[in-house]
């Protein structure tokens, strides 16, 4: 495994590996499946969470009686619950509207649905109408960014902010991001064993936090059942791309040109070690959005809710209150 942490740090982890190594291996998954889900548990029930249903979207609410409402839209494989580390700073400011996206999470899983990024943002913007939330500061991780542009592009007048995080939904034919690898074959979310599950946390953070084994354990069992239904995801999310050479094909899916349509304040936030979609690409939107800021943030990755959540929520904060 690549040497990313502190020495510190590594050395907790290793002392704390080493007391869970004494757990039998028939009772890591199932100890890591309980501990998950209470620590879920605790932390929504500290942040004053509440789970609820409406319009086949399962969400949080975070509702403190702040006069203005954030929607935060997860990533691809990821779930409502990854936002609690933000939530901890953005619920000072802000009421907080948190979903699963359609086909993740909590949320059906249809298999005769097709899950375009068109109609995951159709879906999102149809579940806010009906909890009459009205323009709220929209902010969007990886793919959740492409949901949220999705939404925005549908009613450009409806959110007062747009804040792109590590956003999904940007080509550059020339220069290498995860679709080149996709469309190769090699999808780093469809994973075989846990090997392959480290491997997948090496990618997406540059400086992970700490997971316990067991917690670790389970995650990554999670993710190689839900390995078909991944697949099936891409699939969808890709419409039916099968070469980064279709131009036409691009030209429909991404948001290269669509973005210029959007008029509402956008903050583009970076990390500057993101291997999914580098960098580079800041320079798409940034060059199309007439209302922008970029942010780059040093020695950090694609997951920055994750990895960061502290800087992260800060830029957020920072830019919505300098409107």
């Amino acid at each position: 495994m690549e040497e990313r942490y502190p020495k510190k740090m590594k050395d907790i982890e290793i002392l704390f590996d080493r007391m869970y190594s004494v757990i039998p291996d028939k009772l890591q998954k199932p100890i890591g499946a309980f501990a998950l889900d209470k620590f879920i548990k605790i932390k929504r029930k500290l942040l004053g969470a509440k789970e609820k249903f409406t319009g086949g979207i399962h969400y949080l609410e975070i509702d403190r009686g702040h006069p203005e409402t954030l929607l935060l839209i997860h990533g691809f494989s990821d779930s409502k619950d990854g936002f609690l580390e933000p939530a901890v700073y953005l619920a000072k400011k802000f009421n907080l509207i948190i979903p699963d996206l359609p086909g993740f999470g909590s949320n059906e899983k249809d298999e005769t649905r097709t899950y375009s990024t068109y109609e995951i943002g159709k879906s999102i913007l149809e579940f806010m109408e009906g909890l009459e939330i009205l323009n709220p500061h929209i902010v969007g991780i990886s793919l959740g960014a492409a949901i949220a542009m999705e939404v925005v592009l549908l009613k450009l007048e409806y959110p007062k902010s747009l804040s792109l995080i590590s956003p999904a939904g940007f080509f550059d034919a020339d220069k290498t991001c995860i679709y080149h690898e996709i469309l190769e074959g090699n999808n780093i979310f469809c994973i075989e064993g846990p090997e392959d599950y480290e491997g997948f946390l090496n990618r997406v953070m540059e400086n992970r936090p700490y997971i316990p084994a067991p917690i670790k354990l389970h995650l990554g069992e999670m993710m190689i059942q839900e390995r078909e239904w991944l697949e099936k995801m891409s699939t969808d999310l890709l419409g039916g791309l099968t070469d980064l050479s279709e131009k036409e094909k691009i030209a429909e899916l991404s948001y290269n040109h669509r973005v210029e349509n959007i008029i509402c304040p956008v903050l583009l936030v970076w990390g500057e070690k993101d291997s999914l979609f580098p960098p580079h690409l800041s320079e798409i939107p940034k060059s199309k959005i007439k209302n922008s800021k970029l942010v780059i943030l040093p020695n950090l990755g694609h997951a920055l809710h994750h990895e960061g959540p502290e800087v992260f929520s800060r830029e957020v904060l920072k830019f919505i209150e300098a409107l």
